[in-house]
């Protein structure tokens, strides 16, 4: 929209309007057009418009009653302009400011969860903890590719990982740097399903992950226990690789201790400096469905099991994040 802005008008698109409203009324004739204001704007200002932008920059935290965006008029007459354009560059912000709100207060209580099972840590080491803990999952279901970009920015503003890349690459373009905007190889069912076997797909992504790498492996596409018990968690003994288990349907917590009951079984674990059992190459990405209150469920759950909870996995987040930004939001 700011690119739109910087646009230089001319007679032409004067005139295009002024054609458009003549017949813009729901009941025949004209809606009102001031046709000298625009000649004005071409003649005085060139085909720029007359308009002052303020704005805190992207990514600033603001409170109540502190105003965010304010536009002003270069030139006497030009009010209306100015008011037109804050309107809708308010109303433009709005969502893009409900996800950077949500995320920040999820980032917030994410640190404070990890400094609580780790008294140890300090701020900072907890916030680097709970900084990975949510992963933005492709918001696959967004109307646009403008909309997934602005909304994976907004994400970016709390958490590094993402699989909206192209919000990831506009970020680095702004100057965010790594490992802000990451993520790693992971499967998708049509992949898996494209394979002879789960076997052959998941062979195949250790080995383009490599033993420093890590590899994320969608489990549910024919029987999910089978493939973490049979396959994933015996492929994560040999390699070095970290081999991620996804789960993407049924109980999500049920899954999630499958997964580890399982790593515990192969002795895919050690001990954090409290004593409890922390995994080692063998973990969850949880992303079915998931929220808030999933979430919190899940950690409080591994930490009542005596299990470092932020050591077995994250959370990839798509359609809670974004359905619930709302215009009432």
């Amino acid at each position: 929209f700011i690119e739109l802005l910087r646009e230089q008008g001319s007679l032409h698109d004067i005139n295009q309007s002024k054609i458009f409203m003549e017949t813009a009324h729901s009941f025949g004739g004209a809606l009102p057009f001031d046709e000298d204001l625009w000649n004005r704007v071409y003649k005085e200002y060139n085909g720029y418009l007359p308009i002052k932008i303020q704005a805190l920059p992207e990514g600033s935290t603001f409170f109540p009653n502190e105003p965010v965006i304010q536009v002003s008029s270069l030139g006497e007459g030009f009010g209306e302009i100015a008011a037109l354009i804050e309107a809708i560059m308010v109303g433009q912000v709005s969502i893009a400011t409900a996800r950077a709100t949500l995320t920040r207060h999820l980032l917030e209580r994410m640190t404070q969860f990890v400094l609580k099972i780790h008294p140890s840590y300090t701020d900072e080491q907890a916030l680097g903890v709970a900084q990975w803990m949510v992963h933005d999952f492709g918001m696959r279901g967004s109307s646009c590719q403008e909309e997934s970009a602005l909304l994976g920015r907004a994400h970016l503003l709390s958490f590094h990982g993402t699989d909206t890349f192209n919000a990831a690459y506009q970020a680095r373009k702004m100057g965010a740097k790594s490992p802000t905007g990451t993520s790693i190889l992971a499967l998708a069912h049509r992949i898996v399903q494209g394979h002879d076997s789960e076997r052959s797909a998941y062979n195949q992504i250790i080995e383009a992950a490599g033993e420093s790498g890590i590899a994320s492996c969608v489990a549910d596409c024919y029987d999910f226990k089978k493939a973490v018990t049979e396959i994933l968690a015996p492929l994560a003994k040999r390699v070095k690789t970290v081999v991620v288990a996804r789960p993407d349907s049924g109980p999500y917590l049920d899954n999630v201790l499958h997964i580890i009951t399982t790593a515990i079984a192969f002795n895919l674990f050690n001990k954090d400096e409290l004593g409890r059992l922390k995994a080692t190459n063998f973990r969850f990405i949880q992303g079915d469905s998931m929220d808030y209150k999933k979430m919190m469920n899940v950690l409080n759950t591994l930490e009542e099991r005596n299990l470092d909870a932020t050591g077995w996995g994250i959370f990839g987040v798509g359609g809670w994040l974004r359905n619930s930004r709302t215009r009432d939001t």
